[in-house]
C-alpha cells in the first residue's frame, strides 16, 4: 500500500498585512495620486445620484489633477 502525505499547496511566507504595507512603502506619491483621481470622481458621482452634494467630492479630484500638474509636477532625473 501507498502512503499518502499531506502537502500543501500553499505556505504563505508573509502576512497579507505585511505584503500590503510592503505594496503601499513601495508606491510614490504619483502613484498615489494616480489612485485618489478616479476614486474622487467616482464618489462624486456616486454621492451626486444618492444625495445632491457631489460638488465637494469633485473638487478633492480636481486639486488632485491641480497638485499633481501645476504645483508639484513631475521632474526628471
Amino acid at each position: 500500500m501507498r502512503s499518502i502525505t499531506r502537502q500543501t499547496c500553499y505556505e504563505p511566507t508573509r502576512y497579507p498585512i505585511e505584503r500590503f504595507r510592503e505594496v503601499l512603502a513601495s508606491l510614490s506619491r504619483y502613484d498615489l495620486l494616480l489612485v485618489t483621481i478616479p476614486v474622487a470622481f467616482l464618489l462624486a458621482f456616486v454621492t451626486s445620484n444618492a444625495l445632491a452634494i457631489g460638488v465637494h467630492a469633485a473638487l478633492v479630484g480636481a486639486l488632485a489633477i491641480a497638485d499633481a500638474v501645476a504645483l508639484n509636477p513631475p521632474r526628471t532625473g
